[in-house]
């Protein structure tokens, strides 16, 4: 059914999944003194809602709100069956093509619209964006959210945000990101910071391996392979011994007994009979 008719403003119901929620009335002001002037001049989308004679709005929800203020009783509307979850991909796509819609609104929505089963590139196709681009506003809600907080306030710009997902820590990223709004830093600026921050983090010098038999802390590896005490103990390993992992089995044969990368795995996952 895709049946073009008018109905009545009484007989339209709200979408109780909009996930723009209500239409404020002094937010389509310069909307009704356009449809007070023009009418409404393109159809909206609707749906039958379950009684007899009623429907549910799917796309024009601001249209009736300005239509109800220009004094219309009735309005021109399309009228289509639609499942729950395609109203929901229907309004969520509008929304994103909106002029005033924030970096943070929009990567929800992208967010809200991989939930109905819409791949990257489906959901680019219908908005008219590159999957790179969606990609980019899915990764700021990857940002702690005082950063997040600076993006939706439009005080710190995504291209300055997203190089700050190179930083080891929430703290740092937040650190930078308060420095970069202070400063007014570019979104060039604050990539070029981030590199430096991580070009002196890989000159540090890693720590000396820790000799054969000295106690070694037991982090989730080795406690699942059979730490029980809080500690594990180096094995004294020779060349040739063999080693395979307790769960899964794959393992190999120790080439040097001085390698410490060799010695740490072999403590790590134990040493077995060859």
């Amino acid at each position: 059914m895709n049946e073009r008719t008018t109905i009545p403003l009484a007989h339209l119901v709200p979408n109780p999944i909009n996930p723009r929620g209500p239409v404020a009335p002094e937010s389509v002001a310069d909307l009704a003194e356009s449809i007070r002037i023009h009418g409404v001049l393109q159809p909206l989308l609707v749906c039958p809602d379950g009684v007899p004679g009623h429907y549910r709005v799917v796309v024009g929800h601001r249209r009736v709100v300005a239509a109800v203020l220009a004094g219309l009783t009735a309005v021109p509307c399309t009228v289509r069956e639609i499942s729950d979850r395609e109203q929901l991909q229907i309004m969520l796509v509008e929304n994103l093509q909106r002029a005033d819609l924030s970096p943070l609104a929009e990567a929800h929505a992208y967010e809200d619209l991989l939930r109905t089963g819409l791949t990257l590139c489906e959901i680019a196709r219908q908005v008219g964006v590159t999957p790179g681009t969606i990609k980019h506003r899915l990764d700021l809600l990857l940002l702690p959210e005082r950063v997040q907080d600076l993006i939706d306030r439009r005080q710190l710009a995504p291209t300055a945000a997203l190089p700050l997902l190179n930083l080891e820590s929430a703290a740092q990223q937040i650190r930078l990101a308060t420095s970069a709004v202070r400063r007014g830093l570019s979104g060039r600026e604050v990539k070029h910071a981030v590199e430096m921050h991580t070009s002196r983090v890989g000159r540090r010098t890693p720590p000396r391996p820790r000799q054969p038999g000295a106690p070694v802390p037991a982090g989730p590896i080795a406690a699942r392979l059979g730490g029980q005490t809080g500690y594990v103990s180096w094995p004294r390993i020779e060349a040739g011994v063999a080693f395979a992992c307790r769960d899964c089995g794959l393992g190999g044969t120790l080439v040097c007994k001085d390698c410490p990368l060799e010695i740490l795995l072999c403590a790590l996952i134990g040493p077995t009979a060859d």
